[in-house]
């Protein structure tokens, strides 16, 4: 499967291979009930986060999308779209617009087109969007060192509920999500299978036939592979040794971490530290 837009894009912040520009927040009630956006018409890109009413919003392409309090749609720079509020005197939101620049100057994007990126019912981004408006309105000319340390709090947060709603209501994976969400964020833990199959109210047998249907791998192994890609990022960052990230992983025995990271990508570790910095160290 190819990746999409926002998958490169996720890619390129995790590898470090881009950085975000100048950053504006602006906070708004709608004066008319519906919109239209022209190419070129806005110079950055936005998360728009509704605080209350509900919004509608047409893409050129025709897919349309329908967003009340706590949602937030992305807005990428140069597309056209047209966008209404079913009622204007009820709707509050916050703009949060940014640039994305990979490597090379370019501009990089998570879609050409509008996307309902969080469907968030409990609106647990409202105090981030307005804190960032708070500190954009009053932090002068540091304001931007600041706003750009919210995007990543924010990027992280809707990353993670997508991951969480994804897995709650995907119909192969509401039995397991439970578990699934928990080595996903702590798969440097040594919680055993049982325990994973208890969180889920299963046992561990129908646990591990669940597990495996849908990750294609045991427990273990899923935490294994989280592990080991871990690893991977910081020995490539160059700032690291074999011998502490292997403890970064909570793996202490060096062979047994060797052997499994060589299993994963078919190389022995300390192979993807740089060259230069493994002289160094």
């Amino acid at each position: 499967m190819s990746q999409t837009s926002f998958d490169k894009t996720i890619e390129a912040i995790n590898k470090g291979n881009c950085s975000v520009g100048k950053i504006s927040v602006f906070f708004g009630t709608p004066n008319k009930i519906r919109y239209s956006r022209s190419i070129g018409e806005l110079p950055f890109d936005r998360f728009f986060h509704i605080n209350r009413g509900s919004f509608s919003l047409i893409n050129k392409s025709g897919t349309k999308i329908s967003a009340g309090a706590g949602n937030i749609i992305y807005l990428p720079a140069d597309v056209e779209y047209e966008s209404y509020w079913e009622k204007p005197e009820e709707g509050e939101y916050i703009l949060f617009g940014f640039t994305l620049l990979n490597d090379i100057g370019q501009r990089i994007s998570f879609s050409n087109e509008a996307i309902l990126i969080l469907k968030d019912k409990n609106a647990g981004l409202n105090n981030s969007f307005s804190d960032a408006y708070k500190k954009y309105t009053e932090y002068g000319l540091y304001a931007n060192i600041e706003l750009q340390s919210d995007f990543f709090h924010i990027l992280y947060t809707i990353l993670r509920l997508r991951e969480k709603n994804s897995l709650k209501h995907g119909d192969s994976s509401k039995e397991i999500y439970k578990a699934m969400l928990y080595l996903n964020n702590n798969y440097t833990s040594d919680i055993t299978s049982e325990k994973l199959a208890s969180m889920c109210n299963l046992s561990p047998t129908t646990f591990r036939v669940l597990f495996k249907k849908y990750n294609n791998a045991s427990p273990i192994k899923y935490k294994n592979h989280l592990r080991m890609n871990h690893a991977k990022e910081m020995l490539s960052s160059g700032l690291y040794t074999v011998s502490e990230v292997s403890e970064i992983v909570n793996c202490y025995d060096l062979a047994h971490f060797s052997k499994l990271y060589k299993n994963e990508f078919g190389v022995n570790p300390s192979q993807d530290i740089p060259k230069s910095v493994e002289k160094y160290k």
